[in-house]
């Protein structure tokens, strides 16, 4: 296999360059089965070639200085003071999908 070639994630087989990547953005209410759906996807998706990786894009914002110490340990103050930071940050950047802008950036260096 040359070098340089990309392999889908449990397959052993080089992944298609032809293929299209898909990103598929899950989002619910506290409490909802988000991995178990997210599960669900990926195993329909791993039946036609695609492997799958997930980001959670409230964790993206704590790489960023302004929000680097966003709580962690309590899961109302972790709620909270991630959905505020991300209100935030759509708001200093005027885009409402800059949060997952964020999650884009993580996935564009393995491409």
């Amino acid at each position: 296999m040359p070098q340089n070639a990309r392999v889908r994630r449990g397959s052993g087989l080089p992944a298609d360059p032809d293929k299209p990547e898909i990103f598929i953005g899950l989002v619910g209410a506290v409490g909802t089965e988000l991995e178990r759906v997210g599960s669900i996807i990926s195993q329909s998706l791993e039946k036609f070639g695609y492997s799958t990786s997930s980001i959670r894009l409230a964790s993206l914002l704590r790489a960023l200085p302004r929000y680097k110490k966003l709580p962690t340990r309590n899961i109302d103050e972790y709620i909270d003071s991630h959905m505020t930071a991300g209100d935030d940050f759509r708001h200093l950047c005027n885009r409402a999908d800059a949060v997952a802008l964020l999650g884009v950036g993580r996935r564009l260096p393995s491409l």
